[in-house]
């Protein structure tokens, strides 16, 4: 009786348990798949880095016999000059993880496409041209353009963001289809663009280049302030950046090789822009010289044209000569009373009067070429 009474129980447990699984936990149609979440999660706007192509290592432009630096791409052993190159392998890697498992910091400010438009136009520049096969060389001056594979666009367009990336807010939307502009007016992306008067993307002369890669220098401090100060975005550019203190005398190498040189030049050239544009270790900076005039500082498209325009020149001329040329041409503090449109009117009139507005100009149209109305490639 007690072996009867038992097993109605159990029974009865059974019975009860089975309809709780169904009642309270009912099981899914085969329609209704429970959503995957990533472990962890990538960030919003990380876009895929590295798109795949039948002939990735196939010059899309240049001469093919002339391979240095899409070979030094495919390094498998590199040195204390390649640590921009070897954080670049390191993100390489990440896109073999599914996307549901990898962790990036990369961010696409300047899309791919827009940097492989620009770089066709590269067989029309006239500019003499550099094989670099280390930063530590001299190099070799060649006359035709080294071959350029998509493998080399995906790494220019990784390098820009990460550059981007590392000044982050310091450069609003804005600024950055400036630097872009800038970049492609300058060398199109032709990294390996050198001559007397400028080396690299940036294009950097020489006298730049020491007052940003030389200790005790305005535009140095800048550099190492900033990255120090934002470890976390720069992270790739803090080797390049203490090696380079050790270097007594830069070669043009060392803004050309794929090692580090791209990363240097990208860098300096844009850690330049904003030297010139509002660092507070720069006395001569465009901000200090619009706050001289009394046009206070806005967030409006009209303060940052005119401030972009100032900075321009100065990059072109050397901030010495902008503050000659103009400073004296309005009266201190003579914009304070004005509107902010009468203010942009008098500074506008004066830069269009000046001797960088061509270059502004230039840099402001440099797009023309390779873009049409709709923003599509039409080289």
């Amino acid at each position: 009786m007690k072996k009867t009474i038992a097993v109605f129980f159990i029974l009865m447990v059974l019975k009860a348990v089975a309809f709780a699984q169904t009642s309270l936990f009912p099981t899914l149609a085969p329609s209704s798949p429970v959503p995957r979440q990533p472990l962890i999660p990538t960030q919003q706007n990380a876009a895929p880095l590295f798109p795949t192509y039948p002939t990735n290592n196939t010059c899309i432009i240049g001469n093919t016999n002339i391979r240095t630096y899409a070979d030094q791409l495919e390094k498998s052993i590199l040195t204390e000059q390649d640590s921009f190159l070897a954080a670049y392998k390191r993100e390489q890697e990440k896109q073999l993880i599914p996307s549901y498992f990898r962790e990036t910091s990369f961010q696409s400010f300047i899309n791919r496409e827009q940097i492989s438009c620009a770089m066709k136009r590269i067989p029309y520049v006239t500019q003499s041209k550099k094989t670099c096969a280390s930063s530590a060389e001299n190099g070799t001056y060649v006359k035709q353009t080294p071959c350029v594979t998509d493998g080399v666009v995906d790494y220019i367009y990784w390098g820009l963001n990460e550059a981007l990336r590392c000044y982050g807010d310091s450069i609003d939307s804005f600024e950055r289809k400036i630097i872009f502009k800038k970049l492609n007016h300058e060398s199109a992306f032709g990294f390996f663009f050198q001559y007397d008067g400028g080396t690299g993307i940036a294009q950097l002369i020489r006298g730049t280049q020491k007052n940003l890669f030389h200790p005790g220098n305005a535009g140095f401090r800048f550099l190492k302030k900033h990255v120090t100060n934002n470890p976390r975005s720069c992270e790739n550019f803090k080797k390049l950046l203490a090696r380079t203190t050790q270097i007594k005398n830069l070669k043009s190498c060392e803004f050309i090789s794929m090692g580090d040189g791209i990363g240097r030049s990208l860098l300096g050239g844009i850690g330049l822009y904003l030297h010139y544009r509002s660092d507070e270790g720069n006395p001569y900076n465009a901000e200090k010289l619009l706050a001289y005039w009394g046009y206070a500082k806005t967030n409006t498209d009209q303060y940052r044209q005119v401030r972009s325009y100032i900075t321009l020149g100065m990059y072109n001329k050397g901030p010495g000569a902008v503050l000659n040329t103009i400073k004296g041409s309005i009266g201190k503090s003579a914009l304070r009373k004005k509107t902010e449109a009468e203010a942009f009117n008098i500074v506008m009139k004066l830069v269009k009067r000046s001797n960088f507005y061509g270059y502004v100009k230039a840099v402001e149209n440099s797009t023309n070429s390779i873009f049409d109305r709709s923003g599509s490639c039409k080289i």
